[in-house]
């Protein structure tokens, strides 16, 4: 969450998004909105990202950048009151080095299941933008809705 008042770990009335304000009870001058799965295919600049970028969605939610972009569509479209980043729940499955992929009209296939303590064993501790490019993603969704909305995530996995 980006707009606190400096030290005091509350919202400042005047600046925090309308969703802020009303979860600390508050009474903001409209009800708050967003909605789940407001980023995405439903949205025509994603799908053209999608096709520039010439990569699958669990590969764009890996990317930080192009995660942060896509959080940042419906929020300039529509007006919501939460940037809800973009990602999926396979998302954790890629970090822990398992091959999963999203198949149309049939969903997520694992390349090898995990079946076995050996499989267990095989799998890596990586989080989610790792390096610079997760920074910059994170810099990027930050940025964006400062002062404009509020930031909403879901947590997928310990780490995650």
């Amino acid at each position: 969450m980006t707009d606190s008042a400096p030290n005091s770990g509350e919202f400042a009335a005047d600046v925090a998004p309308a969703l802020l304000r009303a979860l600390t009870g508050a009474r903001p001058e409209r009800t708050p909105v967003w909605f789940m799965r407001q980023a995405g295919r439903s949205l025509p600049e994603y799908r053209a990202l999608r096709d520039r970028a010439g990569l699958s969605m669990l590969d764009v939610c890996l990317d930080p950048a192009l995660a942060a972009e896509i959080t940042l569509q419906p929020v300039r479209r529509h007006g919501v009151d939460a940037a809800v980043f973009f990602s999926d729940i396979m998302v954790p499955l890629r970090l822990a080095g398992l091959a999963v992929r999203i198949e149309p009209g049939l969903g997520p296939v694992l390349d090898e299941p995990v079946r076995t303590p050996a499989d267990v064993a095989r799998l890596t501790a990586r989080r989610y933008g790792e390096g610079e490019a997760g920074g910059a993603g994170a810099r990027a969704v930050e940025a964006g809705v400062r002062a404009a909305c509020a930031e909403l995530g879901t947590p997928t996995a310990p780490g995650g």
